[in-house]
């Protein structure tokens, strides 16, 4: 008798081990590691953990871009909403996310890849982008700014191409409405909107920009009426169609 309580304690036990250890298998890793903080960010390396920001609205945490990514087949931007949304720290290592198209159709109020941003950005190339929308605001990086965007390029279209005198009203290569920190950063491309339309920043509210470096060809098209028409800059100057941004800084 003492034989089989025996035997039963042991397999019982054995059970028990291979299903914790099973479980422990099946856990999911979060990103590609790092655990969320300013000192162990976590890993970004595919589109995938792109997605797992935007879909486990997990925008208090930290990331880093461990490689570029492109996301030709992977429309899934943008992120937050236009009154709450990155809160952290999301460091592109100088590394770029590649080839994003997205035009948003429901009337939400802003559209880009952050469409809020509280936090900082750095780091971060955005090359060959074409975003647009039928809003108030669109932008290549960030809508509303009220953190740190550092060290950012931006390459590709945004705005409505074909119709610019029915786009959005506010529209920057980087971010359409700032009341935060802009530093050293360009765009190269087309920039499209009907009211406050600049290569860099469509309306600086209440913000400051300062460097913005490497000198890019910025096409901007504006509709009629357009209040105010920026030089590839900030919100100013006189219409023109095709400009050459002069860096600010050395």
């Amino acid at each position: 008798m003492k034989k089989v309580l025996i035997l039963i304690v042991i397999s019982l036990f054995v059970f028990m081990s291979c299903g914790t250890s099973n479980e422990s298998v099946r856990m999911p890793i979060k990103y590609g590691g790092g655990s969320g903080t300013v000192s162990d960010p976590y890993l970004i390396t595919t589109s995938v953990h792109l997605a797992k920001i935007i879909n486990d609205e997990d925008y208090n945490s930290n990331f880093k871009l461990m490689n570029d990514i492109d996301l030709s087949n992977d429309p899934i931007f943008p992120l937050g909403t236009c009154t709450e949304g990155f809160e952290g720290v999301f460091d592109g290592n100088g590394f770029s996310l590649k080839n994003i198209s997205y035009t948003q159709t429901d009337g939400n109020g802003c559209t880009a890849i952050f469409r809020y941003n509280g936090g900082t950005i750095k780091n971060l190339t955005i090359e060959n982008i074409d975003i647009s929308g039928n809003n108030s605001q669109v932008a290549g990086l960030v809508a509303i700014n009220y953190g740190t965007i550092q060290n950012c390029n931006v390459s590709g279209t945004v705005g409505k191409n074909e119709d610019p005198y029915n786009g959005a009203l506010v529209v920057g290569g980087i971010c359409s409405s700032n009341l935060g920190i802009i530093d050293t950063v360009s765009f190269n491309g087309t920039v499209i909107g009907s009211d406050y339309v600049a290569g860099i920043v469509g309306l600086n509210k209440a913000g400051t920009i300062s460097c913005l470096s490497a000198p890019s060809n910025v096409v901007i098209l504006k509709g009629e009426g357009a209040s105010y028409f920026g030089p590839g800059y900030i919100n100013n100057g006189d219409v023109i169609d095709t400009i050459e941004i002069v860096p600010l800084c050395d």
